[in-house]
């Protein structure tokens, strides 16, 4: 928890001092950030008011507007955010209520967008801010863990040693979260959990919710 504190404050400030270069120019000065600029959306996530929608619409403006956004947004130190709204929705003290699926599954898609450039999928490598707060969705639905999935292994392939190994640690983070002592254990765990809730003869009938 102490890590993801300074992280985030990290991230914090690395996003105040780049939006004043943003916003500071010695032309006559810019009017507060648009609504659906990065500094926008940023914002909304570090004050807490963003919702499932907004992160949704987040989502279109990676994969619709042009290059210098997505650029925009990762300098802003977009990536920690989304891990750090990832990470407080999965943390272990959350344990006594269910966890946001929808917002977490609209995040991961977001993260997806960035990773599908080459600027993003570098940044996630050089600062690793997300993807132990990704692993951590190994816990979530399966539609969201499929994706999760994908996003790993595209690490590894991406850099066979850095990737593999921060997959490794996301991982063994995952695991020690749920006090599990294996890397493997968290997954192997949610996996046979979603094998064992399979309905009879692979139909709803008995199904868990999870399936």
């Amino acid at each position: 928890e102490k890590k993801w504190t300074l992280i985030y404050n990290d991230a914090y400030l690395r996003w105040k001092n780049a939006r004043e270069k943003l916003t500071h120019r010695p032309v006559e000065a810019r009017s507060a950030p648009a609504n659906e600029s990065p500094e926008w959306y940023i914002g909304r996530f570090m004050n807490g008011s963003i919702t499932q929608q907004q992160v949704a619409s987040l989502g279109v403006c990676l994969r619709t507007y042009e290059l210098k956004w997505l650029q925009t947004f990762i300098a802003l130190k977009g990536q920690a955010v989304l891990g750090n709204a990832l990470h407080n929705i999965n943390k272990a003290d959350n344990s006594d209520r269910k966890p946001d699926t929808a917002m977490e599954a609209e995040i991961i898609k977001c993260l997806r967008q960035l990773f599908n450039h080459e600027d993003g999928a570098r940044d996630a490598l050089d600062n690793n801010t997300s993807i132990s707060p990704i692993t951590a969705s190994l816990a979530s639905e399966i539609p969201t863990r499929k994706s999760v999935i994908e996003l790993l292994t595209f690490f590894v392939m991406r850099d066979r040693i850095r990737g593999f190994n921060l997959v490794l640690k996301g991982l063994d983070d995952f695991s020690s979260s749920r006090r599990l002592p294996g890397k493997f254990d968290g997954w192997f765990f949610f996996w046979e959990a979603a094998i064992d809730g399979r309905g009879r003869f692979g139909s709803a009938v008995g199904a868990s919710d999870a399936i």
